[in-house]
């Protein structure tokens, strides 16, 4: 377990999640996510009294936004850094889920509250309170560009006491374009400690074709650690420990809505608890399998303990 309690923080935007969607029926879930929440979610369940996870994010003060708050405490995630605002409200988004588990989501964020996450006098100093910081390329992607560089260079020219974890997350429809996307991405890879990106963004992001290809990029970028995940095929481990992992894969999928978020969660809350990378993959691919079998980005808070256990 962990000798410590850990500070955590994450930050970025958090939604509405309208699941199971059948327009010629009814909407039959609503709940509460967004990739940074739900990573907060389970390093909190996993870690439980061994690490303070705090969640910053922007609220509006509609009824939603007052549900999501209440939420997030549920989950004995820290609330205190959440900001409400007037001016706009809490993004949503829809999921529709094919006979395979796949995922197609709608989006309602471009008013988002979340998007006034950092202003102009940000310093970040606070950051320096956690041993911590995690965030996505989602988190960047709702910044504007003057608060987003003031972030790097905070996170590149300053003695800092925390480590970054960093898990790209290519939403094309969040950027501007393409060149600005992989610029923003490969400056926050290169000023993270643990890189946590997926395959098949990548793959987009970077317009590459082949597995060996986004190897060849990782490497020569001279990323710190890597932890490529690659779904069912398991991760792939980049830099100072260099894996490829062979676990074993969920024969059915019911949902892969936050596969790679709790994959996140599960991988940071056993390296943060003294385990190897290796060891660490496998804690999170474990978590990620009891996730994909569940509808909505989170499972039933008893189903985690099997990997609380391991820990």
């Amino acid at each position: 377990m962990v000798k410590s309690k850990l500070r955590i923080l994450c930050f970025g935007e958090a939604m509405v999640e309208l699941s199971s969607l059948d327009l010629s029926k009814k909407i039959t879930g609503i709940g509460f996510a967004g990739d940074t929440l739900n990573t907060a979610i389970y390093l909190k369940r996993v870690l439980n009294e061994g690490a303070q996870v705090d969640y910053l994010t922007v609220l509006g003060q509609d009824l939603f936004s007052n549900h999501l708050t209440k939420y997030i405490e549920s989950e004995l995630v820290g609330t205190h850094l959440i900001r409400r605002t007037d001016s706009r409200n809490v993004g949503l988004y829809a999921i529709n889920i094919d006979s395979s588990g796949e995922r197609e989501f709608n989006y309602w964020r471009d008013r988002s509250a979340a998007r006034l996450l950092f202003n102009c006098e940000q310093d970040f100093s606070n950051l320096n309170e956690y041993d911590l910081i995690y965030f996505s390329g989602i988190s960047l992607a709702i910044l504007p560009e003057k608060i987003r560089n003031k972030l790097f260079n905070f996170l590149e020219n300053n003695v800092r006491s925390f480590q970054v974890a960093f898990d790209s997350n290519y939403r094309p429809n969040l950027w501007q374009n393409r060149k600005l996307a992989q610029l923003n991405v490969k400056r926050a890879f290169n000023c993270c400690d643990i890189a946590l990106p997926s395959l098949d963004d990548q793959k987009r992001l970077l317009n590459l074709v082949t597995e060996a290809e986004v190897v060849g990029w990782f490497n020569k970028n001279q990323i710190n650690q890597t932890i490529l995940k690659r779904g069912a095929n398991g991760p792939r481990l980049i830099g100072k420990i260099d894996e490829n992992c062979n676990f074993v894969s969920k024969s059915r999928v019911v949902d892969s809505t936050a596969a790679g978020d709790s994959f996140n969660a599960g991988f940071l809350a056993a390296y943060f608890s003294g385990k190897s990378a290796l060891v660490s993959a496998r804690h999170g691919h474990e978590l990620a399998k009891v996730v994909i079998s569940y509808a909505g980005a989170i499972c039933p808070k008893e189903e985690v303990n099997g990997v609380i256990k391991a820990l």
